[in-house]
């Protein structure tokens, strides 16, 4: 029984060690403390709160390290991995020609596109999301910053909880999280630095299917949709003001 406690102690002490670890991967302690757009979407309350800040340099400008990002999601994919979060689809590798730019009200699985500043930032936010016990809140800042040739890519995600669980839910979310945020951000500057400003793929080439190359779904402003229908809450996150 002792034996058996220690393990579960030392697998709950490495997996924090990784956690904290995955919260910051690759930002500056002046990045984690910069003020981003959708600071302002979690009110203050006295919930139990998480706020991960991770961050890469890529050799691009600015607005195309910003293109990339602005697909993703909303029928681009998740540039993290595509066996997990996809469904097994291979996240695209150009820059896709049917998604529109991005607009506010825009909905997909991580939330309502309510922060919008062209060639900089995107913000998504999920505002209510019921958890067992209580609700959970989260937004995803994606900010672009110019640093002499170079693009640093930041992206912040805050979250709050309620009830019971609130406190081992978003561990369990902080730790999962943190593992395909690496991925996504070392993704993202492979595309981009191989490929650049492509906007065809002659390996997989468009097929016009709206679900080629995402799986959850995505809703434009204008009613259209990419992914698969119902396959995320997307539609909730449309309606919600």
């Amino acid at each position: 029984m002792h034996l058996l406690l220690l393990l579960v102690f030392l697998a709950f002490l490495v997996l924090s060690i990784l956690t904290r670890w995955g919260r910051v991967w690759g930002s500056t302690a002046e990045e984690q403390d910069m003020a981003l757009p959708g600071d302002r979407l979690l009110e203050e309350a006295p919930h139990p709160r998480i706020r991960m800040t991770r961050a890469i340099s890529i050799n691009a400008s600015q607005e195309l390290v910003w293109r990339w990002m602005a697909q993703m999601g909303r029928g681009g994919g998740w540039y993290s991995y595509d066996w997990i979060d996809n469904a097994g689809k291979a996240s695209a590798r150009h820059l896709v020609s049917w998604i529109p730019s991005p607009e506010v009200g825009d909905a997909c699985a991580i939330g309502r596109l309510e922060l919008l500043e062209t060639n900089r930032s995107l913000t998504w936010w999920a505002k209510r999301v019921r958890i067992p016990g209580g609700i959970f809140r989260c937004v995803f800042d994606i900010h672009c910053l110019p640093r002499d040739s170079n693009t640093r890519l930041l992206v912040r995600i805050s979250a709050d909880a309620t009830g019971p669980l609130a406190r081992p839910f978003l561990f369990a979310f902080s730790f999962g999280d943190s593992i395909m945020a690496r991925k996504q951000l070392l993704v993202v500057k492979a595309l981009v630095k191989r490929y650049q400003d492509r906007t065809s793929n002659s390996e997989r080439p468009e097929t016009g299917k709206k679900d080629q190359y995402q799986w959850m779904t995505c809703i434009y402003t204008d009613g259209a949709t990419a992914g698969r229908s119902g396959r995320s809450l997307a539609e909730k996150w449309r309606d919600t003001a």
